[in-house]
């Protein structure tokens, strides 16, 4: 089967490859926090707000690369959550503690409608809308039970888990806290989305669009205030002699009332929420700060996105994973789409800014097995560095046939790089290009190309002339002689000047662009071609 593949596939490959948004798995939502008798009430359905959309993030364009490459495009960054905002912290805040326990030095933060502990009270199990919070992770399941002494957590039923930059998701799940060592089953990996982190903000977290605005508004007022205050206390050492006037200590006064009524203030969002639920909230907020700031003290690298999916997925060394059984796919997708292209291997281990590597992996596209390969590698890497890019194909132009186009990129310096293209025309023969680019400065830089080709159709073209010539030579047009020419005269100017072909074999082009700033509005361009 896998032979009959790998003879036909090519074929199917050249009219049917198309890059699109490739995977889809219902990944479950996450669960809010169980709601007591008075969130019950509040909860009651109401008149929908436009401005709490769905949020989420619009697939761009697919992005070009060098020489016209499609490529899987930029590394979308890890959102902040929020973006660089200071919640409020509650009067109660180390009332979280009593809704945590410890593993180790971490604390984990928990909710769940129902608790329990063994004899010894140190095992916990919780069942129905859990939340655990803590050590950079966010864990929902239908039930958990954890282990403290071995630092092992089981979990199964709806399990979802955001850590760092990445979303997994499966039906099982143990995890072991000090390694971050765990086996899923039946998995997915979701890496570098952040529609999923901004999902868990508005859901876990309790944040909405307004909230977020409100929070932001908040903190440009604070920021203003201190601003204000800094610039009232620096005419005061410039002046210390004399005392300041009451108009100034008033103002002065005025501005610390300002700036701790807008520090402990609430969003209406939150302010609406009942006493109990907020504190929820606000408690959530601060162990997943205090999560966030342990995970940076063992980040995991930014990555390109990419979906893996597997019967099982192991994740060993906190950042090599083996998925059997298994599909991977770099293509942006929603979760209702169905896979438009991937690859499916019976087992793939990649590592985040490393490599993939896919052991019988068969080309998919729209769920229809195109090629089989004994062995694949790619990179998972958001930095540049030297290698093939993406190929690409094209068929259906009569005059060139297939073309097969193989770009290779070389990282010559942090502000140079070149791309080598080598085209192989099935009718016209192999071109070759070159395209150079520099940067010196910002706005300033030089960017060169070139291609060359020993065209089959030009140089068929050059003898079709030749045999031309040869055959008036001999045979001169009628038109010449009634216009009183000679042969010889004819033969000259009527048809050497017009079916002469150039004596070069090989074709090509050139082209260059550069500018270099000196100042603001003196600058020198160079541009030919």
């Amino acid at each position: 089967m896998r032979a009959l593949l790998a003879a036909t596939g090519l074929l199917i490959l050249l009219t049917s490859l198309n890059v699109g948004p490739l995977f889809a798995q219902n990944i479950p939502s996450i669960p809010q926090a169980p709601a007591t008798p008075e969130e019950a009430r509040a909860s009651q359905p109401s008149e929908p707000n436009p401005a709490q959309g769905n949020a989420g993030v619009e697939a761009s364009a697919t992005e070009k690369g060098l020489l016209g490459v499609p490529t899987a495009g930029a590394v979308s960054p890890e959102p902040e959550i929020p973006a660089a905002l200071d919640f409020t912290v509650p009067d109660d805040a180390d009332r979280a503690e009593s809704n945590s326990f410890k593993i180790g030095n971490t604390s984990i933060l928990y909710d769940a409608k129902s608790i329990g502990f063994d004899k010894t009270g140190i095992n916990y199990t919780f069942d129905g809308d859990i939340v655990l919070i803590g050590a950079g992770y966010v864990i929902t399941a239908d039930n958990i039970s954890v282990d403290t002494v071995n630092k092992v957590m089981h979990a199964t039923g709806h399990v979802l888990i955001i850590h760092q930059n990445q979303v997994f998701s499966g039906d099982t799940i143990e995890l072991k806290w000090e390694t971050s060592d765990f086996v899923i089953k039946n998995a997915m990996l979701v890496a570098s989305d952040p529609t999923k982190i901004r999902e868990v903000s508005q859901s876990i977290l309790g944040l909405t669009p307004e909230e977020l605005a409100y929070e932001a508004a908040k903190k440009a007022r604070i920021q203003s205030l201190q601003k204000e205050r800094e610039g009232m206390l620096e005419n005061f050492r410039r002046d210390p002699a004399n005392d300041p006037t009451a108009d100034t200590v008033q103002r002065y006064t005025r501005l610390l009332e300002e700036d701790l009524i807008t520090s402990k203030s609430l969003a209406p969002s939150l302010a609406q929420q009942d006493s109990e639920r907020r504190k929820r909230f606000e408690r959530r907020r601060i162990f997943w700060e205090r999560g966030r700031e342990e995970a940076a003290k063992n980040a995991i690298p930014a990555s390109v996105y990419f979906r893996l999916r597997g019967e099982s997925l192991e994740r060993r060394d906190g950042n090599t994973y083996t998925a059997r059984d298994a599909i991977f796919t770099p293509c942006i997708c929603a979760d209702d789409e169905s896979p438009a292209w991937g690859f499916q291997a019976d087992e793939i281990v990649a590592q985040q800014e490393g490599y993939i590597n896919l052991k019988h992996p068969i080309l998919t596209i729209k769920g229809i097995p195109l090629i089989y390969l004994p062995y694949l590698k790619l990179p998972l890497k958001s930095k540049r560095q030297s290698g093939f890019l993406m190929p690409s194909f094209q068929s259906g132009q009569v005059k060139n046939g297939f073309v097969y186009s193989q770009p290779v990129f070389l990282d010559l310096a942090p502000n140079a790089d070149a791309t080598v293209t080598a085209d192989l025309f099935q009718k016209r023969g192999t071109r070759l290009g070159v395209e150079t680019r520099y940067e010196a400065k910002t706005s300033s830089g030089f960017r060169y190309q070139a291609e060359t080709i020993r065209d089959r159709s030009w140089l068929q073209q050059s003898g079709y002339r030749r045999d031309l010539i040869e055959y008036f030579s001999t045979n001169p047009p009628q038109a010449c002689i009634d216009r009183g020419l000679t042969p010889s005269q004819c033969i000259d100017t009527e048809v050497k000047d017009i079916l002469t072909p150039p004596s070069n074999t090989w074709r090509g082009k050139q082209d260059w662009e550069g500018r270099y700033n000196f100042a603001p509005r003196l600058s020198l361009v160079s541009k030919g071609k």
